[in-house]
């Protein structure tokens, strides 16, 4: 065969490949870095996940104050939105009525006081005249004596009964000023001076609420319920106040059946007192992985057809790596094949 021939079977032979199947493409070569990531080194880590739910500031006690004796209101010591200390006075009755009572009371007291002395003394005369000693005849019959002793009861009895009456006369005077149950609020207003009230029914005279302290309520889905506790982070953001940060504190037991959702109280505290009742507030639970582990960021994980793959730095140069997933959490991934501590990960750069 002369250089002819060969030069025509090798045309011939390059015709045939182009009209034929493709051959196969190489294979990818990682392309260099982008200009949006940035390389992070690969380590252990315990990353967190946030749940964020709305929740709202409750009073940790209210009470409305009523009358505990009917009477007229004399004066209304505290308005609305009035800052009271435990024991203050609020409202005050007419007392004009109690304070009679009481001194004839005082008086009923003092006499009953006096028929008990007589009597004392009336029963020690005839006991001596009864007691005589052995061989001796009383100097009085029997039923004196007994008689005598019957009158001392009666009259320490009626002392005791006089007693009785002048603590609650007493008490009905001391209820006639109305004081605040513990330091707090006054956020309502019932009366007005002049204005008759009762005991039965109980007329509301003020309402006070205990801010000092707040409980900030939230409701969680139930698939939370198994990961929180009471020491589990909350953070809270509240429009005109400083963001603040606590524990759960409490969750309550129930279960709401039509959303699924459980509730939880966390204590916040108002020493200041800008806080209020009602608030609205952005509340963010905060849950820690349970261990250390490889955790990379999910934007990082690459799917392709074999599974999903990661891009690092391999000796300065990008490379693609295939690896093995585990569980999520929040926007991280644990990695349990593939990755190794001390490895450059190529992840996107946050926007």
């Amino acid at each position: 065969m002369n250089a002819r021939v060969v030069l025509v079977v090798l045309v011939a032979l390059a015709g045939c490949g182009e009209r034929g199947a493709p051959l196969p493409p190489p294979p990818p070569r990682p392309a260099a870095a982008a200009a949006d990531e940035e390389a992070v080194e690969v380590k252990a880590s315990r990353p967190r996940r946030e749940t964020a739910c709305v929740g709202e500031l409750k009073a940790r006690r209210t009470t409305r104050l009523g009358a505990q004796v009917s009477g007229r209101v004399a004066e209304v010591l505290v308005e609305e939105g009035a800052v009271v200390k435990e024991k203050q006075e609020l409202v005050k009755l007419d007392a004009a009525t109690f304070e009679l009572e009481a001194d004839v009371k005082e008086r009923e007291m003092e006499s009953a006081i006096v028929a008990r002395t007589d009597a004392e003394v009336q029963f020690a005369r005839l006991k001596a005249m009864w007691e005589k000693p052995a061989g001796e005849e009383p100097s009085i019959p029997r039923k004196q004596y007994d008689d005598a002793k019957a009158r001392l009861d009666a009259a320490i009895a009626n002392v005791r009964l006089a007693e009785a009456a002048l603590k609650v006369s007493r008490q009905k005077l001391a209820d006639a000023v109305i004081r605040a149950p513990f330091d707090g609020v006054v956020t309502r207003r019932f009366v007005d001076p002049g204005q008759p009230v009762t005991s039965a029914p109980v007329t509301d005279l003020v309402e006070v609420r205990d801010v000092a302290e707040l409980d900030l309520e939230y409701v969680l889905p139930q698939a939370m319920l198994a990961r929180v506790d009471e020491k589990t982070p909350v953070a809270w953001e509240i429009d005109g106040a400083a963001p603040g940060e606590s524990a759960v504190g409490k969750i309550l037991p129930d279960v709401d059946e039509a959303t699924r959702t459980f509730r939880c109280r966390t204590s916040v505290k108002n020493a200041d007192g800008k806080l209020r009742p009602g608030l609205l507030a952005r509340v963010r639970v905060i849950e820690t992985a349970p261990r250390d582990a490889l955790y990379v960021p999910a934007t990082a994980i690459v799917p392709s057809a074999a599974g999903p793959t990661v891009r690092i730095l391999d000796g300065g140069k990008p490379a693609v790596r295939p690896v093995r997933t585990g569980a999520a959490w929040g926007d991280f991934v644990e990695i349990t094949e593939g990755l190794a501590a001390g490895d450059r990960l190529l992840v996107p750069k946050p926007e």
